[in-house]
């Protein structure tokens, strides 16, 4: 039976290593994009999150338990989305280079929450 509707896209962390004391992590290079279409975008790491571009016209949902959510460039949009979800022990972006947002629903910006400070602009 085919499938209809755009898939979610997963991108999962864990603790790296035996003895689960390292925390895991996300990095995507700068100048680098996952590309969602119509499908939610959900990344999730017990460590830093570190995004260049995400993009989809459904939601981006970006947890970090530990860590914070950081950029990887210094000026282009981070996150196109029709809806936004941020978590983060650490920081969302840096007091140097925020997270650079373009969201487009009336009542988009869902749950956002930091353990050590917001730097985000639209």
């Amino acid at each position: 039976m085919p499938e209809s509707g755009a898939p979610t896209l997963t991108f999962l962390a864990d603790k790296n290593n035996t003895n689960n004391t390292a925390l895991g992590y996300i990095a995507m290079a700068d100048g680098s994009y996952i590309q969602g279409r119509g499908g939610t975008i959900e990344m999730d790491a017990p460590g830093d999150i570190t995004i260049s571009l995400l993009t989809t016209t459904s939601t981006v949902d970006i947890s970090s338990e530990s860590g914070s959510i950081l950029d990887a460039d210094t000026g282009a949009e981070d996150i196109q989305a029709l809806n936004l979800t941020l978590h983060a022990g650490g920081s969302i972006g840096t007091s140097g280079n925020d997270i650079d947002t373009n969201y487009t629903a009336a009542g988009d910006m869902n749950a956002l929450t930091a353990g050590t400070g917001v730097y985000l602009t639209e």
